[in-house]
């Protein structure tokens, strides 16, 4: 088999319109060989690699973008263990239909993942929560760890991106919204998901806050690889200008490292030669 390059997932465009969600891959002969398709764009993908070597891929297939937003709205999340040779549909469920938000592995290769039953992000939905699931079978099957609280008026904390310190697994955090304003919170367990916190962060002003206007989560939320995390994207300034945001308390204070007065939104792609393009 051909030396694998790269592979991404986003949507196709056959030069008149954009015609579905793709995961593509570059092989070593130059040639784009597209793996699987379906939904309006295909997102989120990652590669985990577990202690016995073996690689695992996933991605979420999603039926477009949240209103108003970059981000693709949530969908179902599937897996493949060869590679990208077949992929199978993995999104758990607790008894509704559930959509995959973001999925992330901790530091004993346990995989964690958030799910949501709004997959438009709709602030007046009630009785519908986000879960986080936690896989120790590299994503073959989820059991449910926690359901989102209840914020106000029936509408629960709303969940987005989920990250795992990279020493310590019992240290996990989730971007959080809460519905009614939209104001930032954080979902934080440090007992290895065995109990949940939901905490409001102490931001510094400027800027006063994730810019969660409709659901439009920030751009980066993770862990670095020396146990801080990083905060980037829009923040809420009357220009909505791009912050990097820094906590090394897991979470709870946050310090601004870097800012600059442009819009943050962002897209990646190609363009084939034959005017076929993923992004």
């Amino acid at each position: 088999m051909a030396d694998l390059l790269l592979t991404l997932a986003g949507r196709k465009w056959n030069g008149t319109a954009f015609v579905g969600g793709a995961v593509v891959r570059l092989n070593s002969s130059g040639t784009w060989v597209e793996l699987t398709s379906g939904g309006a764009i295909a997102w989120n993908l990652n590669e985990f690699t577990f202690s016995d070597g073996s690689t695992v891929l996933f991605y979420i297939q999603a039926g477009g973008y949240i209103s108003g937003s970059t981000r693709p709205r949530p969908g179902a999340l599937f897996r493949s263990v060869d590679l990208g040779v077949t992929w199978a549909n993995v999104t758990p469920s607790s008894g509704l239909s559930e959509f995959a938000e973001d999925i992330a592995q901790d530091a004993d290769g346990d995989l964690w993942l958030v799910t949501d039953e709004r997959d438009t992000h709709s602030s007046t939905a009630t009785g519908k929560p986000s879960r986080i699931y936690k896989s120790t079978d590299k994503g073959a099957t989820w059991t449910l760890k926690h359901t989102s609280a209840v914020s106000a008026f029936d509408r629960h904390f709303m969940l987005f991106n989920i990250t795992c310190h990279p020493t310590d697994s019992l240290k996990i955090l989730v971007e959080t919204a809460e519905m009614v304003g939209w104001n930032s919170r954080i979902t934080r367990s440090l007992d290895g998901g065995a109990t949940w916190t939901v905490i409001t962060p102490t931001i510094p002003s400027p800027p006063v806050g994730p810019s969660n206007t409709a659901g439009t989560t920030q751009q980066a939320f993770n862990y670095t690889t020396a146990g801080a995390v990083v905060w980037a994207g829009s923040f809420e300034t009357p220009l909505d200008d791009l912050f990097v945001l820094r906590s090394i308390d897991d979470g709870s204070t946050w310090t601004v490292q870097y800012t600059e007065g442009s819009g943050s939104e962002f897209c990646t792609g190609f363009v084939e030669a034959n005017v076929t393009a993923y992004m």
